[in-house]
């Protein structure tokens, strides 16, 4: 059984303004009693981006994943980010009301 254990997995920046920029975090524990590689990190727009803090997390280490999302238009956002790896794929999500 795949155990990581999120901080969340659903992002909530509630209201923000169109022209801002957001700086968030989430982190992963790695508790499945194997190694954890990360292959791949996709987001699902130009206007979220990502830092993680390394591709390789032992058992008991901790993954964390920086988010910078720059909304690119109005109203109510719901953007994926889809992480691919040697443990399955993890899919965390990120919402928010742009207004002006």
């Amino acid at each position: 059984m795949v155990n990581i254990q999120w901080s969340t997995q659903t992002i909530e920046l509630g209201s923000i303004a169109y022209d801002s920029t957001v700086n968030t975090q989430i982190w992963a524990v790695n508790k499945s009693g194997e190694p954890w590689q990360i292959e791949n990190i996709q987001s699902a727009c130009g206007c979220l981006s990502t830092i993680e803090s390394g591709k390789h997390i032992g058992d008991g280490d901790t993954f964390k994943l920086k988010l910078r999302f720059k909304p690119q238009k109005k109203g109510i956002q719901q953007k994926s980010i889809v992480i691919y790896s040697n443990l399955g794929l993890f899919e965390i999500w990120l919402k928010a009301n742009v207004k002006n």
